[in-house]
């Protein structure tokens, strides 16, 4: 593969990405519309997103923490695929 073709996918998948954030954003948008003109009493009084800005660590995880969390991550996985949730 020359520098040429390098470029070139190296382009592509920039643009993949900037699709799907574009995609993301337009569903969310989406989102705030149905809870606007649905049922605006529910209408939220922050973005979906400050939530999970919360839950961001502040500081990086220890290899310890991210092994409790990938194992509560995986129990909780495995009792809703068992209880048939998708």
């Amino acid at each position: 593969m020359n520098q040429f073709e390098k470029h070139i996918e190296a382009f592509k998948k920039k643009e993949e990405s900037r699709i799907r954030e574009i995609d993301a954003f337009n569903h969310n948008l989406g989102l705030y519309m149905v809870h606007a003109y649905h049922n605006p009493k529910k209408y939220p009084k922050q973005p979906f997103t400050a939530k999970a800005e919360l839950m961001k660590p502040k500081e990086p995880m220890s290899l310890e923490e991210m092994e409790k969390i990938m194992k509560r991550f995986t129990i909780r996985s495995q009792k809703n695929t068992s209880n048939g949730a998708k």
